[in-house]
Order: C-alpha cells, then structure tokens, then sequence
C-alpha cells in the first residue's frame, strides 16, 4: 500500500513537494547459508531417490490400470512425505559438518 501525502496548491506549483523524502526504516535480515555439497550426502541421495521412486511406481501403477494399488501408495505418501522432508531437513542441518555455521 503506497503513502499518501497530501500536498497544497501553491508547494504543487513550486514542485516543493518533490524534495520531500521518506525516512526508511532499518530492517534486520537474517540469513542461513547452506552449502549445496550437503545434499550430496548418500543419506539424503538415498531418501530423495526413495521418494522420486514412489513417485515413479504410483504414476506406473495409474497408468497400467491398478488404480487400487496406487491410491494405497498415495495414501502412504501423503504421510511418510512430510515426516521425511521434516526428518531430512533436521538431519541436513544437525549432523553434516558442510553446513554453514559448523
């Protein structure tokens, strides 16, 4: 939402509004650095390629007509996905010496 200033006639005719100048205020930016090496560790290859696996498996499955099979996949996705991304990102960021602030 932009700043509304209002501005009388006589400063808008002497462009005297335009040396008004907003103060900005600080802001504090926190950032992580994480090296991309990490994610090349066997444990977080070998969780990825679990998940893409599944992935694969479940689109086969729906494409060969055993829909059944495929939602019981589904299903057991849609809880083990963000268990694992959660469990992967605290492992990545707990015990790999890569990490920035280690």
């Amino acid at each position: 939402m932009k700043c509304v200033h209002t501005i009388g006639f006589s400063d808008f005719m002497n462009r005297n509004y335009e040396k008004v100048v907003q103060k900005k205020k600080p802001t504090r930016a926190y950032s992580l650095y994480i090296n991309p090496v990490v994610f090349l560790d066997p444990i977080a290859c070998i969780i990825g390629g679990c998940i893409l696996s599944l992935a694969l498996v479940e689109k086969f499955l729906v494409r060969q007509g055993n829909i059944d099979i495929s939602m019981v996949i589904q299903s057991i996705v849609s809880i083990l996905f963000p268990l694992l991304t959660i469990g992967s990102l605290i492992y990545v960021l707990t015990h790999l010496p890569l990490v920035g602030w280690m």
